[in-house]
């Protein structure tokens, strides 16, 4: 097994096609490279460390940033919801993180990681068999509310809440508002704009990455 470490723009093209051959976009060559054109520091430099085995064919790869300290971070932002990269088989998974283990010379940092995956969690196996001390924690919660019947569930709502549903119904009725749905990439431009005025007037902070969205 050979590892390896590149940077960005001088990764090869065997490795940015082992990306973009996993089904999830978020694991796609596309997204990472986006995440990096947008999203990071001035002090940040991306970096891919993949796995090849004897016939040099790529078995495993995963993006990371690093940093000035030397802490290595997955290549994560606010907008991810799961890094998956494309660890491959388990024994291969394994064998990547017992040699990037051996690369980190300070910390590893790696958020948004599915454990339940078979691939991940062989991959942090062989972190811990490379010889780091690992320290994980829960970072997904999901919450949800089971609705039988929406009439009851309607009836119970706060006043405010009905409301604001019926102000909302009375400003469509005058022409005062109005709800549009644009699809794919028919007139994105325009949606875009419009979403970017709505957002300028809301009560939401601003975009930490406006470029990435």
């Amino acid at each position: 097994m050979i590892f390896e470490t590149f940077k960005l723009q001088e990764t090869p093209l065997q490795i940015r096609e082992f990306f973009d051959a996993q089904p999830r976009p978020e694991s796609s060559w596309g997204w990472f490279q986006t995440l990096a054109q947008t999203t990071l520091s001035s002090d940040q430099t991306v970096l891919i460390a993949a796995l090849r085995d004897a016939a040099g064919a790529v078995v495993s790869a995963i993006p990371l940033i690093a940093n000035e300290t030397s802490a290595l971070d997955g290549l994560t932002s606010p907008y991810t919801t799961l890094f998956q990269p494309p660890l491959g088989r388990i024994e291969d998974a394994t064998k990547f993180g017992r040699s990037l283990a051996r690369h980190v010379r300070d910390t590893l940092r790696l958020d948004c990681l599915d454990a339940s995956d078979a691939s991940t969690a062989a991959f942090i196996d062989g972190l811990a068999e490379g010889g780091l001390f690992l320290s994980c924690y829960q970072h997904f919660a999901n919450w949800f509310e089971v609705i039988p019947d929406f009439a009851n569930y309607w009836q119970a709502r706060n006043g405010g809440f009905k409301n604001a549903a019926r102000k909302s119904l009375r400003l469509e009725n005058q022409g005062r508002l109005r709800f549009e749905w644009y699809e794919e990439d028919v007139d994105w431009k325009h949606a875009t704009d419009i979403y970017e005025q709505v957002y300028q007037k809301s009560w939401k902070a601003a975009e930490p990455h406006a470029q990435f969205i």
